[in-house]
Protein backbone atom coordinates (compact mmCIF):
# COMPACT_ATOMS: atom_id res chain seq x y z
CA UNK A 1 0.00 0.00 0.00
CA UNK A 2 2.83 2.47 0.62
CA UNK A 3 4.46 1.99 -2.92
CA UNK A 4 1.26 2.61 -4.47
CA UNK A 5 0.72 5.81 -2.11
CA UNK A 6 3.97 6.83 -3.83
CA UNK A 7 2.82 5.93 -7.03
CA UNK A 8 4.38 2.88 -7.90
CA UNK A 9 2.94 -0.22 -9.92
CA UNK A 10 2.57 -3.31 -7.78
CA UNK A 11 2.90 -6.87 -8.34
CA UNK A 12 1.56 -9.32 -5.65
CA UNK A 13 1.84 -12.87 -4.86
CA UNK A 14 -1.00 -14.92 -4.26
CA UNK A 15 -3.32 -14.27 -1.47
CA UNK A 16 -3.38 -10.79 -2.17
CA UNK A 17 -4.13 -10.76 1.91
CA UNK A 18 -4.87 -13.29 4.46
CA UNK A 19 -8.70 -12.85 4.50
CA UNK A 20 -10.86 -10.31 2.31
CA UNK A 21 -10.28 -7.21 4.37
CA UNK A 22 -7.01 -7.33 3.77
CA UNK A 23 -7.20 -7.70 0.43
CA UNK A 24 -9.82 -5.14 0.15
CA UNK A 25 -7.63 -2.66 1.40
CA UNK A 26 -4.97 -3.49 -0.86
CA UNK A 27 -7.93 -3.32 -3.78
CA UNK A 28 -8.54 0.21 -3.03
CA UNK A 29 -5.35 1.63 -2.50
CA UNK A 30 -4.07 0.48 -5.65
CA UNK A 31 -7.13 1.80 -7.77
CA UNK A 32 -6.95 5.16 -5.73
CA UNK A 33 -3.47 5.57 -6.22
CA UNK A 34 -4.19 4.76 -10.16
CA UNK A 35 -1.24 2.67 -10.18
CA UNK A 36 -1.40 -0.19 -12.55
CA UNK A 37 -1.49 -3.83 -10.71
CA UNK A 38 -0.99 -7.09 -11.05
CA UNK A 39 -1.42 -10.53 -9.19
CA UNK A 40 0.70 -13.92 -8.89
CA UNK A 41 -2.71 -15.76 -10.29
CA UNK A 42 -0.24 -17.48 -13.43
CA UNK A 43 -1.39 -20.60 -14.32
CA UNK A 44 -4.52 -18.92 -15.96
CA UNK A 45 -2.13 -17.98 -18.71
CA UNK A 46 -1.26 -21.27 -19.67
CA UNK A 47 -1.54 -22.04 -23.71
CA UNK A 48 -4.03 -24.61 -23.28
CA UNK A 49 -6.40 -22.41 -20.98
CA UNK A 50 -6.41 -19.90 -23.97
CA UNK A 51 -6.80 -22.62 -26.83
CA UNK A 52 -9.89 -24.14 -24.56
CA UNK A 53 -11.18 -20.52 -24.11
CA UNK A 54 -11.20 -19.98 -28.25
CA UNK A 55 -12.79 -23.41 -28.75
CA UNK A 56 -15.84 -22.27 -26.33
CA UNK A 57 -15.92 -19.19 -28.13
CA UNK A 58 -16.03 -20.96 -31.64
CA UNK A 59 -19.31 -23.57 -29.75
CA UNK A 60 -17.06 -26.56 -29.99
CA UNK A 61 -18.77 -28.37 -27.20
CA UNK A 62 -22.19 -26.30 -27.80
CA UNK A 63 -23.81 -24.53 -24.81
CA UNK A 64 -21.36 -24.88 -21.63
CA UNK A 65 -23.16 -26.84 -19.25
CA UNK A 66 -21.14 -27.27 -16.07
CA UNK A 67 -16.94 -26.74 -15.14
CA UNK A 68 -15.34 -29.05 -12.53
CA UNK A 69 -11.66 -28.74 -11.18
CA UNK A 70 -10.00 -31.74 -9.21
CA UNK A 71 -6.72 -32.00 -7.08
CA UNK A 72 -5.40 -35.15 -5.01
CA UNK A 73 -1.94 -34.51 -4.50
CA UNK A 74 -1.03 -37.65 -1.99
CA UNK A 75 1.24 -36.11 0.54
CA UNK A 76 0.95 -38.46 2.95
CA UNK A 77 4.37 -37.58 5.04
CA UNK A 78 5.63 -35.19 7.07
CA UNK A 79 7.02 -31.99 5.41
CA UNK A 80 9.26 -28.88 6.78
CA UNK A 81 7.18 -26.32 8.82
CA UNK A 82 6.82 -22.99 6.72
CA UNK A 83 4.00 -20.14 5.73
CA UNK A 84 2.09 -22.88 3.89
CA UNK A 85 0.93 -24.34 7.36
CA UNK A 86 0.06 -20.90 8.98
CA UNK A 87 -3.22 -19.40 7.89
CA UNK A 88 -1.92 -16.28 9.16
CA UNK A 89 0.79 -16.56 6.82
CA UNK A 90 -1.19 -16.93 3.53
CA UNK A 91 -0.75 -20.71 4.21
CA UNK A 92 -3.13 -23.91 2.79
CA UNK A 93 -4.89 -25.27 -0.23
CA UNK A 94 -7.52 -22.27 -0.44
CA UNK A 95 -5.14 -19.54 -0.93
CA UNK A 96 -2.09 -21.46 -2.78
CA UNK A 97 -4.36 -23.61 -5.33
CA UNK A 98 -7.97 -22.33 -5.41
CA UNK A 99 -6.70 -19.08 -6.52
CA UNK A 100 -4.71 -20.81 -9.32
CA UNK A 101 -7.90 -22.63 -10.45
CA UNK A 102 -10.72 -19.50 -9.91
CA UNK A 103 -8.23 -18.00 -12.07
CA UNK A 104 -8.59 -20.47 -14.69
CA UNK A 105 -12.53 -21.00 -14.55
CA UNK A 106 -13.08 -17.62 -15.10
CA UNK A 107 -10.21 -16.48 -17.71
CA UNK A 108 -12.61 -19.22 -19.59
CA UNK A 109 -15.65 -18.49 -18.89
CA UNK A 110 -15.40 -14.60 -18.56
CA UNK A 111 -18.11 -15.15 -16.21
CA UNK A 112 -18.76 -13.77 -13.07
CA UNK A 113 -19.33 -15.12 -9.57
CA UNK A 114 -22.37 -14.34 -8.43
CA UNK A 115 -23.12 -17.26 -5.43
CA UNK A 116 -20.91 -19.90 -3.51
CA UNK A 117 -20.90 -22.13 -0.95
CA UNK A 118 -17.91 -24.70 0.83
CA UNK A 119 -15.97 -25.84 3.34
CA UNK A 120 -12.45 -26.30 3.80
CA UNK A 121 -10.92 -28.82 6.53
CA UNK A 122 -7.40 -29.44 7.56
CA UNK A 123 -6.06 -32.76 8.72
CA UNK A 124 -2.71 -31.26 9.58
CA UNK A 125 -2.26 -30.53 12.68
CA UNK A 126 1.36 -30.25 13.24
CA UNK A 127 4.77 -30.37 10.88
CA UNK A 128 8.33 -30.92 12.00
CA UNK A 129 11.09 -27.96 11.96
CA UNK A 130 13.06 -28.13 9.29
CA UNK A 131 15.32 -25.99 7.77
CA UNK A 132 13.66 -22.81 6.07
CA UNK A 133 11.97 -23.54 2.49
CA UNK A 134 13.43 -21.03 0.06
CA UNK A 135 12.47 -23.23 -3.45
CA UNK A 136 8.58 -23.63 -3.77
CA UNK A 137 9.33 -26.92 -5.73
CA UNK A 138 10.83 -28.52 -2.26
CA UNK A 139 8.33 -27.19 0.01
CA UNK A 140 6.41 -31.20 0.05
CA UNK A 141 9.95 -32.92 0.23
CA UNK A 142 9.40 -35.38 3.11
CA UNK A 143 10.98 -35.39 6.60
CA UNK A 144 12.19 -38.93 7.69
CA UNK A 145 14.13 -38.15 10.40
CA UNK A 146 11.94 -36.65 13.06
CA UNK A 147 11.35 -37.92 16.55
CA UNK A 148 7.74 -38.44 16.54
CA UNK A 149 7.77 -37.82 20.90
CA UNK A 150 9.65 -35.12 20.64
CA UNK A 151 7.18 -32.00 21.13
CA UNK A 152 10.22 -29.12 20.59
CA UNK A 153 10.80 -30.95 16.98
CA UNK A 154 6.98 -29.82 15.86
CA UNK A 155 5.02 -26.95 15.07
CA UNK A 156 1.09 -26.35 15.39
CA UNK A 157 -0.37 -26.32 11.84
CA UNK A 158 -4.23 -24.45 11.28
CA UNK A 159 -4.13 -24.31 7.38
CA UNK A 160 -6.78 -25.91 5.40
CA UNK A 161 -5.55 -29.12 3.23
CA UNK A 162 -8.83 -30.05 1.42
CA UNK A 163 -11.99 -28.16 0.13
CA UNK A 164 -14.95 -28.12 -1.65
CA UNK A 165 -16.62 -25.29 -3.48
CA UNK A 166 -19.62 -24.77 -5.58
CA UNK A 167 -19.68 -21.24 -7.21
CA UNK A 168 -22.13 -20.06 -9.77
CA UNK A 169 -21.11 -17.71 -12.48
CA UNK A 170 -22.93 -15.49 -14.30
CA UNK A 171 -21.97 -15.74 -18.02
CA UNK A 172 -21.31 -12.85 -20.32
CA UNK A 173 -23.85 -14.47 -23.37
CA UNK A 174 -26.66 -15.02 -20.74
CA UNK A 175 -27.49 -17.29 -18.52
CA UNK A 176 -25.62 -19.41 -15.43
CA UNK A 177 -23.35 -22.16 -14.82
CA UNK A 178 -22.18 -23.75 -11.94
CA UNK A 179 -18.37 -24.65 -11.16
CA UNK A 180 -17.07 -27.25 -8.91
CA UNK A 181 -13.73 -27.09 -7.16
CA UNK A 182 -12.51 -30.17 -5.37
CA UNK A 183 -9.10 -30.67 -3.30
CA UNK A 184 -6.84 -32.35 -1.05
CA UNK A 185 -3.11 -32.63 -0.57
CA UNK A 186 -3.15 -35.56 1.52
CA UNK A 187 -5.60 -37.73 -1.11
CA UNK A 188 -4.87 -39.39 -3.93
CA UNK A 189 -6.51 -39.58 -7.59
CA UNK A 190 -5.40 -41.51 -10.54
CA UNK A 191 -4.65 -38.10 -12.13
CA UNK A 192 -3.47 -35.20 -9.80
CA UNK A 193 -5.52 -32.44 -11.77
CA UNK A 194 -8.03 -32.18 -14.01
CA UNK A 195 -10.04 -29.50 -15.15
CA UNK A 196 -13.39 -30.30 -16.63
CA UNK A 197 -15.89 -28.94 -18.98
CA UNK A 198 -19.06 -29.93 -19.91
CA UNK A 199 -21.14 -28.76 -22.98
CA UNK A 200 -24.11 -29.75 -24.82
CA UNK A 201 -22.43 -31.24 -27.59
CA UNK A 202 -18.66 -32.58 -26.00
CA UNK A 203 -16.42 -31.77 -23.27
CA UNK A 204 -13.02 -30.65 -23.01
CA UNK A 205 -10.84 -31.81 -20.23
CA UNK A 206 -7.75 -30.29 -19.31
CA UNK A 207 -4.64 -32.02 -17.45
CA UNK A 208 -1.32 -31.80 -16.94
CA UNK A 209 -0.44 -30.21 -13.54
CA UNK A 210 -1.39 -26.83 -12.44
CA UNK A 211 -0.52 -25.03 -15.39
CA UNK A 212 -2.30 -27.82 -18.05
CA UNK A 213 -0.36 -28.87 -20.88
CA UNK A 214 -2.81 -31.59 -22.38
CA UNK A 215 -6.24 -30.87 -23.88
CA UNK A 216 -8.59 -33.38 -24.85
CA UNK A 217 -12.31 -33.45 -26.96
CA UNK A 218 -14.74 -35.56 -26.60
CA UNK A 219 -17.62 -35.17 -29.35
CA UNK A 220 -21.34 -36.85 -28.51
CA UNK A 221 -21.97 -36.86 -32.25
CA UNK A 222 -18.95 -38.73 -33.65
CA UNK A 223 -18.92 -40.29 -29.98
CA UNK A 224 -15.24 -40.75 -29.58
CA UNK A 225 -12.08 -38.56 -27.73
CA UNK A 226 -8.95 -36.39 -29.66
CA UNK A 227 -6.03 -34.85 -27.69
CA UNK A 228 -5.68 -31.49 -28.85
CA UNK A 229 -2.85 -29.82 -29.96
CA UNK A 230 -1.66 -26.86 -27.46
CA UNK A 231 0.74 -24.18 -29.72
CA UNK A 232 3.25 -22.43 -27.43
CA UNK A 233 3.44 -19.33 -26.66
CA UNK A 234 4.38 -16.56 -29.77
CA UNK A 235 6.81 -15.22 -28.03
CA UNK A 236 10.14 -17.36 -29.25
CA UNK A 237 11.65 -16.67 -25.90
CA UNK A 238 9.01 -17.81 -23.72
CA UNK A 239 8.14 -20.59 -26.49
CA UNK A 240 11.76 -22.19 -25.10
CA UNK A 241 11.09 -22.13 -21.96
CA UNK A 242 10.39 -25.89 -21.20
CA UNK A 243 9.07 -25.53 -17.09
CA UNK A 244 5.30 -24.06 -17.29
CA UNK A 245 5.45 -22.42 -14.20
CA UNK A 246 8.72 -20.22 -15.60
CA UNK A 247 6.99 -19.60 -18.36
CA UNK A 248 3.33 -18.50 -17.22
CA UNK A 249 5.33 -16.02 -14.66
CA UNK A 250 7.37 -14.63 -18.14
CA UNK A 251 3.79 -14.09 -19.86
CA UNK A 252 2.33 -12.31 -16.28
CA UNK A 253 5.54 -10.12 -16.28
CA UNK A 254 5.49 -9.32 -20.12
CA UNK A 255 2.22 -8.38 -20.41
CA UNK A 256 2.37 -6.25 -17.12
CA UNK A 257 5.38 -4.37 -18.05
CA UNK A 258 4.18 -3.40 -21.37
CA UNK A 259 0.95 -2.19 -19.52
CA UNK A 260 3.11 -0.01 -17.79
CA UNK A 261 5.03 1.36 -21.03
CA UNK A 262 1.53 2.15 -22.41
CA UNK A 263 1.94 -0.86 -25.30
CA UNK A 264 -0.25 -3.04 -26.94
CA UNK A 265 -0.39 -6.35 -24.26
CA UNK A 266 -2.76 -9.26 -23.02
CA UNK A 267 -4.40 -10.21 -20.34
CA UNK A 268 -2.96 -10.64 -16.90
CA UNK A 269 -4.44 -10.43 -13.61
CA UNK A 270 -4.64 -7.83 -11.38
CA UNK A 271 -5.94 -7.47 -7.62
CA UNK A 272 -9.55 -7.50 -8.31
CA UNK A 273 -9.53 -10.73 -8.87
CA UNK A 274 -7.34 -11.91 -5.70
CA UNK A 275 -10.02 -9.46 -3.71
CA UNK A 276 -12.43 -11.43 -5.43
CA UNK A 277 -10.40 -14.83 -4.27
CA UNK A 278 -10.22 -13.79 -0.96
CA UNK A 279 -13.82 -13.12 -0.66
CA UNK A 280 -14.81 -16.36 -1.56
CA UNK A 281 -12.30 -17.76 0.25
CA UNK A 282 -13.59 -16.34 3.38
CA UNK A 283 -17.31 -17.37 2.70
CA UNK A 284 -15.86 -21.12 2.52
CA UNK A 285 -13.53 -21.18 5.70
CA UNK A 286 -16.58 -20.04 7.19
CA UNK A 287 -18.24 -23.32 5.88
CA UNK A 288 -21.60 -20.96 4.92
CA UNK A 289 -24.59 -21.92 2.85
CA UNK A 290 -25.16 -20.36 -0.51
CA UNK A 291 -23.97 -17.17 0.05
CA UNK A 292 -23.78 -13.73 -2.26
CA UNK A 293 -20.66 -12.47 -3.28
CA UNK A 294 -19.98 -9.13 -2.31
CA UNK A 295 -20.08 -6.54 -4.55
CA UNK A 296 -16.32 -4.84 -5.65
CA UNK A 297 -15.38 -2.19 -3.00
Amino acid sequence: MAAAELGCNVFCEKPLGVDAAAARTMLTAAVGAGVKHAYGATSCLSPAIALVRDLLADGRIGTLASLETSAHFGVSFPFAHSWFHELSQGGGMLNNLFTHKLAQVLRLTGGTPAHVAGEARSFINRAPVAPPIHDFRELFRPITDVDETDPTRWRPADADTVYAVILELALPTGGEVTARFDASLTSKSREDETLTLCGTKGTFVLTGGNSPSQVHHYDFKRDNWEQLSVSQSGDETEARVEDAVQRDWNTLVRQFAADIRGETHGFYPTFEDGWLAAEIIDIVRAGRARSPIPLRP
